[in-house]
């Protein structure tokens, strides 16, 4: 390694051919830990019509999220990140 690189990190890059999935969700209502396989369940909240002048939220299942502890841990650690960018400054500006 020369000595121009030993103090930059080097970058991964990530494809997205073809697309993955958006997934938006509302809540992780259950979670859980089996034989190092880290489980988070990923629901929303979804509006459907009963009749024509009643309307239902139903709380429903998108997503099964599956990882190993080093995957969920690098989510969190994504999570806290993405966290702390959204909540606003002392200042009020971001």
């Amino acid at each position: 390694m020369s000595d121009e690189t030993a103090g930059k990190s080097l970058a991964t890059q990530v494809t997205d051919d073809p697309h993955a999935p958006l997934i938006f969700f509302d809540a992780a209502p259950a979670c859980g830990h089996y034989g190092g396989i880290v489980a988070i369940t990923l629901a929303v909240d979804l509006a459907r019509t009963i009749e024509p002048s009643e309307i239902t939220v139903r709380h429903t299942v998108i997503a099964y999220l599956r990882t190993n502890v080093q995957g969920a841990k690098a989510l969190r650690e994504s999570l806290d990140r993405a966290i702390l960018l959204a909540t606003p400054t002392a200042g009020g500006k971001n």
